[in-house]
């Protein structure tokens, strides 16, 4: 079952779903006309003050390493070179050592 859907996947990009297609557009536009009525606060004393009022610093720890950054979280994920490397033995004892 899941063969033929990627299969019909690769196609429908050569001929592409109408309906998809719209809703894609669709999405655009509801990102695009957010984006411009989103007032971004660039100044960074007024993003310090805030971030007090919501986090009190109280000291014992420092606030940056407490804040994990968004590409490091998904980039440190293990599960998509594990499945690769299972084939080869060496890589298989070393993590077993690991664990």
């Amino acid at each position: 079952g899941q063969t033929a859907t990627v299969k019909r996947r690769k196609k429908s990009a050569a001929a592409p779903n109408p309906k998809k297609m719209f809703e894609e557009a669709q999405m655009v536009r509801r990102v695009k006309a957010y984006l411009a009525n989103m007032k971004v606060i660039t100044d960074e004393e007024r993003l310090h003050a805030l971030s007090i009022e919501c986090e009190p610093h109280t000291g014992t720890a420092p606030l940056v390493p407490s804040v994990p950054h968004g590409g490091s979280r998904g980039r440190r994920h293990p599960s998509p070179t594990l499945s690769t490397t299972s084939s080869a033995s060496s890589t298989s004892e070393g993590r077993k050592s690991i664990q």
